[in-house]
């Protein structure tokens, strides 16, 4: 069943995050931008799917569309507890994208990230796709939803993906590795592979940060 309960301020561990989002905010807020981070819509119907869901879109696409109606809503609704709270930039995490093909993404994932990143625009807040793992294909669908932002891990070239943004104007934020370089590298490691990511492409909508960060 499709479940049909959306959020409130009041449940679970919401009234301790926005409340420490509002004491950053006030603390930082003036110089630092702050970013909140919320479960993006297929990773949520993952969640409470299980691995079902990728049957479900070859299987029973009306449920799976269904699903994803009522995890995009939740989305809403926690950005704008996020805004409202004082967040700068929302965050749409959603890993499993790297998980499908353009086809699915096309069928089920292009219209509920539209519509999740045009209202965030309406609330004049930018936005960001993060996405783990190699969804070097679904990189032009995902500018095509409207993020103001993508960010991406090692899994993806970035230098290449950028070609893709800079025709979209979005900017691309990555990809420094989380294991190889931050866990067991050293500082020099990290530093070479910055100034070497820096020199492979153009500055101009770049964000360089720690993959998934």
């Amino acid at each position: 069943e499709i479940p049909d309960q959306i959020p409130a301020k009041e449940d679970g561990r919401l009234p301790m995050i926005l409340d420490v989002m509002r004491r950053m905010k006030g603390a930082v807020g003036s110089r630092t931008a702050l970013y909140g981070l919320i479960t993006g819509p297929f990773t949520l119907a993952s969640h409470l799917r299980g691995t079902e869901i990728f049957m479900d879109m070859v299987e029973q696409p009306e449920l799976a569309e269904k699903l994803l109606e009522y995890t995009c809503k939740v989305a809403v609704q926690m950005a704008q507890f996020y805004l409202d709270a004082g967040m700068d930039v929302i965050a749409v995490v959603d890993p499993m994208i790297s998980q499908i093909s353009p086809r699915h993404f096309k069928h089920f994932m292009s219209a509920t990230f539209t519509n999740l990143f045009s209202f965030i625009r309406d609330q004049k807040a930018y936005s960001s796709f993060f996405v783990c793992g190699d969804a070097t294909e679904n990189i032009e669908l995902m500018c095509q939803t409207g993020p103001d932002c993508i960010a991406v891990d090692e899994n993806i070239n970035m230098a290449a993906a950028k070609e893709i943004t800079d025709r979209y104007n979005v900017t691309i934020e990555g990809n420094i590795p989380l294991t190889s370089r931050l866990l067991l590298g050293t500082q020099q490691d990290n530093m070479k592979y910055v100034v070497d990511l820096l020199e492979s492409m153009p500055h101009h909508n770049l964000i360089i940060s720690p993959g998934c960060d």
